[in-house]
């Protein structure tokens, strides 16, 4: 804001219109928008999925279920391959190879829920009913 600010003074200084000066504000406020703002708002999208994948993998849910995810999202977006130039959020595929990229050290904290489901469409990763104990007995209460 005090560049933009700075830029409009300056326009106004030097005998422009205010209408001159608050083109120019506007100007740098987009360029500054499209140089700092759009590529650290993508940043923090990546961040924001590395930490969703570990927590989803320490949660005892398949971190493969996140590629799969957006897999589906990139189908339902007709596959196209858009440009993130002038968006907050990375494209699905840009997303999809982050992912692929993070996937090891997710695994690494990755083991199957107990409780009767996986997280993923394959229900129990354990085999045993939900609820049950090791062998598939009832837990017993202490």
């Amino acid at each position: 804001q005090v560049g933009q600010l700075a830029a409009m003074v300056g326009v106004a200084a030097a005998g422009g219109s205010s209408q001159a000066a608050q083109a120019v504000g506007d100007g740098y406020a987009g360029a500054m928008n499209m140089a700092v703002m759009l590529p650290n708002s993508r940043e923090m999208e990546y961040e924001a999925d590395h930490i969703g994948l570990l927590l989803m993998a320490k949660a005892g849910y398949d971190p493969h279920a996140a590629i799969e995810f957006w897999q589906k999202m990139l189908k339902q977006s007709g596959g196209k391959g858009k440009s993130d130039f002038m968006s907050t959020h990375p494209t699905e595929a840009k997303r999809i190879d982050a992912l692929r990229a993070m996937l090891p050290e997710a695994m690494r904290y990755y083991r199957p829920r107990d409780d009767g489901g996986s997280g993923s469409a394959g229900g129990n990763a354990g085999g045993k009913a939900a609820g049950s104990g090791p062998g598939g007995t009832p837990p017993v209460a202490r």
